[in-house]
């Protein structure tokens, strides 16, 4: 769990995010599966497109992929914990807040890519539209697209036998909340692969978009 020390530091206690049995952090692991954030901003429309694009993810993939719950992550929750130390993550930033991006560049984990919704929108032409409850054909075009292009990225994590992923520990001592002059792009290192894809700079090659192309 994160526990607030006085001076405002926290940490995680070690107990909930060992490393794997035989693993050490900082060692090439073959991927079996993928850890997907989406957005999740309340009240904003491209959101419900991002959550949409997370379910349409774990319909097409199954087991391939698994929904990072921020939530339980940020509560301490082993699981969420062993997910991204373990697995990689593809982020689905919805705008330019960033929040996804924001919460790992706080926890210190390299998250293996990021799909930027703005410059998918911008690349399209599909809107997230007016509506939440039931998203409408825009949207939910814009949604099967950001699917599409993040299954394309985890079967080429998965399939590729030049992709290994690092394992990685959550770093939270000295957190830094509330402050917005933070550049997370810059703090994570992205560069830009293709429009709206980006990872960072340390990160492996992003199978399918970098290497030879692999058809789903």
């Amino acid at each position: 769990m994160f526990r607030l020390h006085p001076g405002g530091t926290s940490h995680l206690s070690a107990k909930v995010h060992a490393a794997p049995l035989g693993w050490d952090i900082g060692d090439f692991v073959s991927v079996d599966k993928v850890a997907i954030y989406p957005c999740g901003g309340i009240g904003l429309h491209v959101s419900c497109v991002t959550r949409l694009a997370g379910y349409l993810l774990e319909e097409l993939l199954k087991s391939e992929v698994e929904t990072l719950d921020m939530h339980r992550l940020i509560r301490g929750l082993s699981d969420e914990i062993e997910l991204i130390e373990r697995f990689p993550t593809i982020i689905l930033d919805g705008c330019a807040h960033q929040c996804g991006s924001n919460l790992f560049r706080l926890l210190r984990i390299k998250p293996a890519a990021r799909i930027y919704i703005p410059e998918i929108i911008a690349e399209t032409g599909l809107y997230p539209g007016r509506a939440r409850k039931v998203l409408e054909d825009s949207g939910q075009r814009l949604a099967r697209e950001v699917a599409r292009r993040a299954a394309r990225m985890v079967k080429g994590m998965r399939e590729s036998p030049n992709y290994h992923y690092t394992l990685q520990k959550i770093n939270a001592v000295g957190l830094i909340l509330c402050d917005y002059e933070v550049d997370a792009e810059e703090a994570l290192g992205y560069i830009k692969i293709a429009p709206g894809v980006y990872r960072p700079k340390e990160m492996n090659s992003l199978p399918g978009l970098e290497e030879k192309e692999i058809q789903l």
